[in-house]
């Protein structure tokens, strides 16, 4: 117990200033009412009396105990020898009334004077409120505080702290006691800055700033071996009791479902999001139900790459948003021009077929996507690492590719060229070293590559390229009758 009073009482902070002069009044010849002590208080800072002698060699200082009658008792004195001493008052209880006897060796009839430390309130009360941080001043979090002579009456008193000089504040390991007032953000105080790692913090009525060099004695009347006076009575009084406060750590950001093959992200319920590009995040959206988004809306038509960033929103008055989830977008690309090289246009002829005696095929087509090249690498000079054959097969054709690359694509065939597949497009893939074979081809049909996405990588699927078109052999048949 003794410890713990003692290191409550090296928190004692900025404080009781007083300049309050004993002896500068003396014995009132007419009432007798104080006794002149010699010594002077200069100041009551940090825990700590300063005293000065006026023409003594020693100074005694002693706690005093005053009965209801008002008689004062000095168990033992601590002597300090010169004209200076330095008090140490950390051990006193701040939530009863102190005396504190002083004289010089000096005194007239040996007697001192009596200073009185007033007790602060024995109880407090404090509750945090967590803020949505929208910048806007009720929803700032916020701390009520209340003092009074029990619990009960502390509660009933709890109210937002904004004067100067009223409360005070500190961090459990690493800080000064600090005005709460001083700290406050819109008239509050800011405690958003706790909310990222969570923080316990104590809080304390602060000493009452007391005027410059008060030298009037108080109303409360003493005697010392037979002499009444009245004692000195500080404005001010040691810090109040102490009161612990936990401010939650915001709880870790929610899990956001990433589809890096599809290109699309699966918002939590009752969460917030927002894009952060190179400049400034965006405002923040609510997302009241669980939603899939894909990236490109997400990143909108100005941004190619961008980080997302999505909370658990806050509930006001019970709970601050939760950490950010950070997922890095970046939006499908088609393949760089010079890693690809589109498949040669469909041939055809109107000319008249090769004129023969013995009636020749003459034949046209056949190359199309088979000669498209894929490149890994951004000078372009880099070799084709895609073969492409197709064959009949029936009524239809069977398309091969065989990936000779590092990287995993993606095919998919559509009717015609000019439609071009979603990002949602059901496709192909064709890892390294792997060859497909795709069946059921048709002439003209057209064929689209990408890079695919992969998961555990966390690359982003890239968007669908233009590779080439079926062209089928065609035939001529040569006869007599058609030269003819």
């Amino acid at each position: 117990m003794q410890l713990k009073k003692l290191l409550q009482g090296t928190v004692f902070a900025a404080a009781l200033a007083v300049c309050t002069m004993i002896g500068a009044v003396y014995a009132d010849a007419a009432t007798g009412e104080f006794a002149d002590a010699k010594v002077s208080v200069s100041k009551v800072e940090k825990a700590e009396m300063s005293l000065t002698g006026q023409g003594t060699k020693e100074i005694l200082v002693g706690v005093a105990k005053v009965a209801k009658t008002g008689k004062v008792t000095v168990s033992s004195w601590d002597v300090y020898e010169g004209t200076n001493a330095t008090v140490d008052l950390s051990k006193l209880s701040n939530v009863k009334d102190n005396y504190i006897a002083i004289k010089g060796d000096n005194a007239v009839n040996d007697i001192p004077a009596i200073v009185k430390i007033p007790s602060a309130d024995k109880a407090i009360s404090a509750k945090y409120t967590p803020g949505t941080e929208s910048g806007d001043k009720k929803d700032v979090a916020v701390l009520k505080i209340g003092t009074g002579a029990k619990a009960s009456d502390a509660k009933s008193n709890a109210a937002e702290v904004t004067a100067a000089g009223s409360f005070e504040y500190r961090t459990a390991y690493s800080s000064a006691w600090k005005d709460i007032a001083s700290e406050t953000a819109a008239d509050k105080l800011n405690l958003t800055k706790y909310q990222n790692q969570g923080a316990t913090i104590y809080v304390r009525a602060m000493e009452k700033t007391v005027k410059e060099a008060p030298s009037a004695q108080g109303k409360e009347k003493v005697s010392y071996e037979g002499t009444e006076y009245v004692a000195y009575e500080l404005d001010a009084k040691l810090p109040g009791k102490e009161a612990k406060v936990n401010i939650p750590a915001r709880a870790k950001g929610p899990a956001v479902s990433a589809d890096y093959t599809k290109a699309t992200v699966k918002l939590p319920k009752n969460s917030e999001y927002r894009l952060v590009t190179s400049t400034i995040p965006a405002a923040n959206t609510a997302n009241a139900t669980a939603a899939t988004k894909t990236v490109a809306e997400l990143l909108g038509e100005s941004n190619a790459t961008g980080w997302l960033e999505v909370r658990t929103a806050p509930q006001k008055d019970k709970k601050a948003a939760s950490k950010w989830t950070r997922l890095n977008l970046i939006k499908p690309a088609e393949l760089a021009a010079a890693n690809i090289k589109a498949g040669d246009a469909p041939k055809t002829t109107t000319a008249t077929p090769e004129t023969t005696a013995k009636g020749e095929k003459v034949e046209y087509g056949g190359d199309g996507v088979a000669k498209a090249e894929v490149k890994e690498g951004a000078s372009g000079s880099e070799k084709n690492i895609m073969d492409i054959s197709y064959k009949p097969s029936g009524k239809a054709y069977v398309l091969t590719m065989k990936n000779n690359g590092d990287k995993t694509y993606e095919v998919t065939i559509t009717a015609q060229k000019t439609t071009k597949p979603a990002d949602t497009a059901k496709a192909t893939k064709i890892a390294p070293g792997k060859t497909v074979t795709l069946k059921g081809i048709q002439d003209n049909n057209y064929v689209f590559i990408r890079v695919a996405g992969d998961k555990r990588t966390k690359t982003w699927v890239g968007a669908f390229t233009g590779l080439g078109v079926i062209d089928v052999p065609k035939v001529i048949v040569g006869t007599k009758e058609a030269t003819s």
